[in-house]
């Protein structure tokens, strides 16, 4: 019973989280990460107070027959959840967040098997724990992914990226429009591939890396452009108070480059940007955004990022 009563009130400080907090936009992936993991250890928790009731309910039932129904009224649960976000806060459904939920069920039963004698016994019971162990290895591989990706980032710093470690590519948004290659290349043993689209901005945006660069006064990169015909790409950097201006273009730092064929050796000086703000001062110690994107091309093309870094 007290056991029962500590998991209610786990469960009650839980629930107001699927509706109010979490991580924003620009949070670390890490952050987000852990946070989805938190449906898996919901669900897990509300299996293991629902199956002793159900026991005593329908004791003539197999295991599998309760099983069913927990799994059905989780699935229930589930779906009402996302479905009540989308009117109480920012969030939007996710069929992955309901996907966390049922197996936040399956690995609240295979707690439960190691209480029950009966439910031990069966056969399919060893292959059944086997199955809920490899899905939980498998939720738990974006947060093992991003956790050593950003201790990557912590030992690489100055250098922001250069494409040469296995998880890089998620540290970028639209991470879909890059391939890292090793053909075209600037620095070390690879770079990265852009596919540029004719939407109106077309690019890629580093989000994930250390964000204090109070030290440094010059911001490298090289952009290779494969093609006669030059290209203008524009840098974006912007702070974490950005925001509280409304994003607006006056309180971020921008430029615009003029990219002709081959590779271009790229700078921009972190004193322009730090002064970029036009009421204040960017803060170069919570540096949030760092984009390359062009504008309304004409037809899809491709350019290359290679070593993105900062020097004194």
């Amino acid at each position: 019973m007290k056991v029962s009563l500590f998991l209610c009130v786990i469960l009650g400080g839980v629930a107001p989280f699927f509706f109010f907090g979490g991580p924003g936009y620009h949070s670390p992936q890490s952050y987000k990460a852990a946070w989805n993991l938190g449906h898996i250890f919901f669900f897990s928790v509300v299996t293991i107070l629902l199956f002793p009731y159900l026991i005593r309910w329908k004791r003539q039932w197999h295991e599998l027959q309760h099983l069913s129904v927990v799994f059905f009224l989780v699935l229930v649960a589930g779906v009402l959840v996302e479905f009540l976000q989308m009117y109480s806060s920012h969030r939007s459904p996710d069929v992955y967040d309901i996907l966390r939920n049922q197996l936040g069920c399956l690995v609240g039963y295979t707690l439960i098997t190691f209480k029950y004698k009966a439910a031990a016994a069966r056969w399919w019971v060893w292959p059944f724990r086997c199955f809920v162990c490899a899905c939980l290895l498998f939720a738990l591989w974006p947060l093992t992914r991003s956790l050593v990706d950003e201790h990557v980032a912590r030992k690489q710093f100055p250098v922001l990226a250069d494409f040469e470690t296995p998880l890089e590519r998620m540290r970028w948004m639209n991470s879909r429009q890059l391939e890292v290659q090793e053909k075209i290349v600037r620095h070390g043993k690879r770079a990265a591939q852009v596919r540029l689209t004719t939407a109106t901005y077309s690019g890629t945006t580093l989000f994930n890396f250390p964000h204090n660069w109070h030290d440094y006064s010059i911001l490298h990169f090289s952009v290779y452009n494969p093609l006669e015909q030059p290209l203008k790409l524009h840098c974006r950097i912007h702070d974490t108070r950005h925001k509280e201006s409304g994003s607006v273009f006056s309180d971020r730092f921008h430029q615009k480059f003029t990219l002709h064929q081959g590779w271009n050796d790229l700078q921009v000086s972190l004193k322009e940007v730090e002064q970029a703000p036009k009421s204040r001062n960017m803060d170069m110690g919570q540096i949030e955004n760092l984009g390359f994107f062009v504008v309304r091309q004409p037809e899809p093309r491709l350019m290359y990022l290679d070593h993105i870094y900062l020097s004194r």
